[in-house]
């Protein structure tokens, strides 16, 4: 945020446009744009003359999200659902955010690898409980808000010290009446785990790392420019509240840096942030639309996008289809 400030703050001494890019991002988060960054970063998106590149990560492989759903449409009373988390040998340790949409209070249940169980955890408003296993090193930290600030919906973080190697699992149930049961679930980025951890059942999609999530800056995809291909490691959309994200895919495949050929989905934002700021010097640098706002650079590069016949768009993976800064200025010709 500092650095977005410092960024802001020089554009504004020397009355020029900015281009800021972010070639970073978390799991953490209820991914709907609703955090602190996401909030700031769309205060400065929609200024004139600025613009907002995030990249979207590279969790779509990882197996680091999981999407249930408790159903009571049987009519049973105590519908629940088990989720299994696989932890490696060698971790020492992992959060664990879990969202439950609202109006649903949602308790948790977890059984180790051991055998051990926590039975289940009526959530107050806020609490923190610690528990400490009988038979294992694990110390495992909950916390729960069941009205979390930026979003208004249940957050429960589980924190695992000296996991057991093994599979855990983590029962979720509703308490009383169950009215969509829908609950989401994401494990840390892959950097920011010591060993191998994920769910056996996971979704890859919801899987674009924060901050990519905020309505206004521009979020992208990575894709393979060599054969149009998607990367298969790339974040995929939509954001957890059905906005559309990605808004569109990128090259950042074997990318040609001063380190050699790169992957990753910080390249593509890279790569996005140049063909923007091209773009802005064409429209404010050289007075082609002094006044550009940054929903307007949005959806020039969105209508500019190459797309694929046999697709529907906006789709999880493409967005609104691939970047095409000819494209752009081809809309622009009225072509």
């Amino acid at each position: 945020m500092l650095g977005v400030k410092y960024a802001e703050s020089y554009a504004i001494v020397q009355n020029r446009p900015v281009v800021i890019c972010l070639g970073i991002g978390t799991n953490m988060g209820d991914h709907t744009g609703s955090a602190i960054l996401s909030r700031y970063l769309n205060s400065i998106a929609v200024r004139r003359n600025r613009a907002v590149v995030v990249c979207g990560g590279n969790e779509g492989n990882a197996a680091h999200h999981y999407e249930g759903r408790v159903d009571q449409s049987d009519g049973r009373a105590e519908n629940y659902q088990n989720v299994e988390i696989r932890v490696d040998s060698g971790q020492r340790g992992f959060f664990l955010e879990f969202w439950g949409n609202i109006p649903d209070s949602f308790n948790l249940s977890i059984r180790s690898p051991g055998g051990e169980t926590i039975p289940w955890l009526r959530q107050g408003l806020s609490q923190r409980v610690t528990h400490s296993f009988i038979y294992e090193r694990t110390v495992l930290s909950i916390e729960s808000v069941l009205v979390e600030s930026t979003s208004g919906e249940e957050l429960i973080i589980l924190r695992f010290e000296e996991p057991t190697e093994g599979i855990w699992n983590v029962r979720v149930g509703v308490e009383g009446q169950v009215y969509n049961g829908i609950f989401h679930m994401w494990l840390p980025i892959t950097q920011f785990m010591t060993a191998e951890t994920y769910f056996l059942e996971p979704n890859p999609y919801t899987t674009l790392t924060g901050p990519s999530m905020a309505q206004y800056v521009i979020s992208v995809s990575t894709y393979n420019d060599a054969n149009n291909s998607f990367y298969i490691e790339s974040g995929r959309g939509f954001a957890r509240d059905g906005m559309v994200k990605p808004d569109f895919a990128a090259p950042g495949v074997n990318v040609s840096t001063v380190r050699g050929r790169q992957t990753g989905s910080c390249f593509a934002a890279a790569l996005t942030a140049g063909a923007v700021a091209q773009f802005m010097q064409w429209a404010v640098v050289q007075g082609n639309s002094p006044l550009l706002e940054s929903t307007e650079v949005k959806n020039y590069f969105i209508r500019g996008a190459s797309r694929t016949v046999d697709m529907t768009y906006p789709n999880r993976e493409w967005g609104y289809g691939r970047l095409n800064v000819e494209g752009v200025f081809d809309v622009l010709a009225g072509v």
